[in-house]
């Protein structure tokens, strides 16, 4: 068989495709006219029909009622309208435009037929089978109404329970088995291929039976309609790959799902199309009872209308309690790469429908601090209490008690601390002064809360499994790891490297994925941290942590650490995150001394408040500093009058108290209206031209004895 190029017999089709359309498919010319709009040549109607304005070139064809998005083949080409109005598949679509194109011989196929018992109306067939099957389906009235067991033809009807007419299947000369509706149209009959999946059959009962527990999936119409006879909520529906059929799947969500294929290698197919569509709908569980199970004598192709049969002598409640029963004990089908897309489950992909009406409401475990869902990142330099914090954030989440004494915990949550650092003994001591100061008693969580030190391995592939195993079995909301740095093991270069730290952390995020715990981080901060400053995500220590934390909480240090007071701690704390919640605080916490017992006593301060403490404070410095550093300058000056006592010009005094201009003045100034200094004749015994003297104004210090003859002068005048 000559292998056709699509590409290639478009290209040849272009600029003929009225033609081609005439003689393959027997349409009026008229009804290829753009300007004409008429009755569809599948549908009928009246005014839906119409041939695209660029027609003789692409020779496509719009239907308003048979394009309506869910149909199959979708308007856009002449081969997409071939394959329509023959009802045919793609590549018979393309051999029957290529023979008319000269690209291959034409074949017997594609003749129109006509069907026994419709009076002479003229119907399109791509086969002889077709033509068979077409002419065994219809009756004088043209449309199935008993039932018949028949691999040719069964009946169909629509989701509101009416017939719709015959529906037609039949193995064409490639081997595929297709499926076509025939319809009564005016004038004749119409044979088109059926868009998978259909529509469920008996979905108004569904939708009815709003108290039903389980809804039984069968496979094939007569299945269906024994399920009533049994009291079982029952429907049933070809499946396909259809997305957008999606939909007709909605009034399983929220239910328990049970499928009853038939006992065949198709069933099995049957199974997995619909337990991926019942997932993707929102049902609750989806189980498949395999009749086998039951009936050991179940033959193959053997359905549920074959169960019925096989015990007409048990009444319905008998045969519904043997089905509900062995439901209880049937395999649940899970959404994994059987049933659904891969890329679905790797990448949560869901459509622009689901995603409107989703509720994506934000959930807070620790109130306006720590969203679910999202990695959380501590981060604050040493001495700053951040793993003291972190275990008060621990103990608050295990038993139900607000952090930090202010922030509400609505519910108690399952938490698995794995600290490293501090060592086991402090860990103890530091939970037991937090609980006593909470109220609350260490033992009374049990294994609500639990410890470990030893750090896990990002980089260790059996660390990783035997972390998301224990957490699945334990069930925890929550999996703090401190420090960050003992379970990367990575050198100092890769922690700088962005991409390197990124992908470890995102370990972390596949482990919520995986087990629905949400991990929390502590992180330090660089070496070189200033003190007083409002901690940012830029202070953490190695790269592509603040790019991966969705949340954090950091602290930083007001004033540096005294060792000579370790009890007392005046912390900074900023904290925030994607879902939109921030905040800062000071916090200061007093842990006593050891001799005297240590405590934990946290006390929250507003920060406006504080940072106003921290500016008058730091005017007040900024004043002492500049008075002692004006008191310097003012010895500095006195000095240098004491070094000349008969006194020295202003120049000279200034550059022997080695000052600038600017700083001499505020000084000098000082000194005149104080009357510390005197003005003099400085004589340094140098001679003028004319032999004379000459001498300079200068300034020396008041002796007292200036200060005595100048009173007594007072007093004689």
């Amino acid at each position: 068989m000559t292998k056709l190029d699509a590409a290639e017999i478009r290209h040849a089709a272009r600029g003929q495709w009225v033609r081609i359309l005439e003689s393959v498919c027997g349409l009026d010319s008229r009804k290829l006219n753009p300007k004409i709009h008429g009755p569809c040549p599948q549908c009928g109607g009246t005014d839906r029909f119409r041939a695209l304005d660029d027609v003789a070139e692409s020779g496509a064809l719009f239907c308003n009622q048979c394009h309506n998005g869910d149909t199959l083949p979708k308007s856009g080409d002449g081969l997409s309208s071939v394959q329509w109005l023959l009802g045919c598949g793609f590549s018979e679509a393309l051999r029957q435009v290529a023979a008319e194109v000269g690209k291959m011989p034409r074949t017997s196929v594609g003749e129109p037929k006509t069907a026994a018992g419709t009076g002479g109306a003229k119907i399109h067939a791509t086969t002889e089978a077709a033509a068979d099957a077409l002419a065994w389906g219809m009756t004088q009235n043209g449309i199935l109404t008993e039932q018949r067991k028949s691999d040719s033809g069964w009946r169909y009807r629509n989701a509101d329970g009416s017939d719709a007419g015959a529906v037609l299947r039949w193995d064409l000369p490639n081997g595929r088995k297709e499926i076509r509706q025939v319809s009564a149209v005016t004038g004749g009959w119409i044979c088109r291929a059926i868009p998978e999946p259909r529509p469920l059959y008996r979905l108004p009962q569904m939708l009815a039976a709003d108290a039903a527990e389980i809804v039984w999936i069968v496979e094939g119409e007569k299945a269906a309609d024994v399920g009533p006879t049994l009291g079982l909520c029952c429907v049933t529906s070809s499946c396909g790959s259809n997305a957008a059929e999606k939909t007709e799947w909605k009034p399983v969500q929220g239910r328990r799902v049970v499928i009853v294929p038939d006992n065949d290698e198709p069933g099995e197919k049957y199974a997995a199309d619909v337990a991926r569509l019942c997932h993707a709908a929102g049902a609750v569980s989806v189980a498949v009872l395999r009749l086998p199970t039951i009936w050991p004598q179940c033959p193959v192709g053997g359905d549920l209308a074959d169960f019925s049969e096989a015990f007409d002598s048990r009444t319905a409640d008998e045969l519904r309690a043997m089905l509900e029963d062995a439901a209880v004990e049937s395999v649940e089908v899970t959404p994994d790469d059987e049933t659904i897309p891969r890329a679905v489950e790797l990448f949560e992909v869901i459509d622009s429908a689901v995603f409107a009406v989703a509720d994506f409401h934000q959930e807070f475990w620790i109130e306006d601090v720590l969203a679910a869902g999202q990695p959380q990142l501590w981060g604050g330099p040493s001495k700053a209490l951040k793993t003291s914090l972190l275990v008060d954030q621990c103990l608050s989440l295990a038993a139900a008690v607000p952090f930090m004494g202010r922030f509400e915990v609505p519910k108690p949550r399952r938490v698995l601390l794995l600290s490293s650092e501090s060592g086991k003994a402090t860990l103890q001591e530091t939970a037991g002064r937090i609980c006593e100061a909470k109220g609350i008693r260490l033992q009374a969580l049990g294994d609500r809360l639990q410890w470990g030190f030893r750090p896990p391995q990002l980089t260790d592939l059996q660390h990783l499994a035997a972390l998301k195993e224990f957490v699945q079995l334990q069930k925890f909301d929550v999996v703090a790891i401190d420090p960050a740095y003992l379970s990367l093991n990575m050198d100092s270069a890769e922690a700088a490297n962005q991409f390197a730290v990124g992908a470890l952390l995102q370990r972390l995020t596949t482990l919520q994925a995986d087990t629905g715990a949400v991990p929390v981080l502590a992180a330090h901060f660089r070496k070189f941290n200033a003190t007083g400053e409002m901690p940012t995500l830029e202070n953490i220590a190695g790269a592509g942590f603040g790019q991966w934390a969705r949340q954090w909480f950091l602290l930083n240090r007001q004033e540096a650490f005294n060792p000579d007071n370790p009890g007392s701690h005046k912390l900074l704390a900023a904290w925030g995150g994607s879902a939109g919640h921030c905040g800062g605080l000071a916090v200061f916490v007093e842990e006593g001394r050891r001799e005297d017992g240590r405590t934990w006593d946290v006390q929250l301060h507003n920060l406006t408040q504080v940072q106003a403490d921290r500016t008058d404070k730091k005017e007040q410095r900024k004043r002492e500093k500049q008075a002692r550093t004006e008191e310097q300058n003012r010895w500095a000056v006195l000095q240098a009058l004491k070094f000349f006592p008969q006194g020295e010009t202003k120049t000279k005094i200034r550059q022997n108290a080695k000052l600038n201009p600017d700083t001499f003045e505020p000084i000098w100034t000082q000194l005149l209206t104080a009357e510390e200094v005197c003005q003099v004749t400085v004589d340094r015994g140098e001679k003028k031209a004319n032999g004379t003297p000459k001498t300079y104004d200068g300034w020396r210090l008041v002796l007292p004895e200036d200060r005595l003859k100048n009173t007594k002068n007072s007093e004689e005048q």
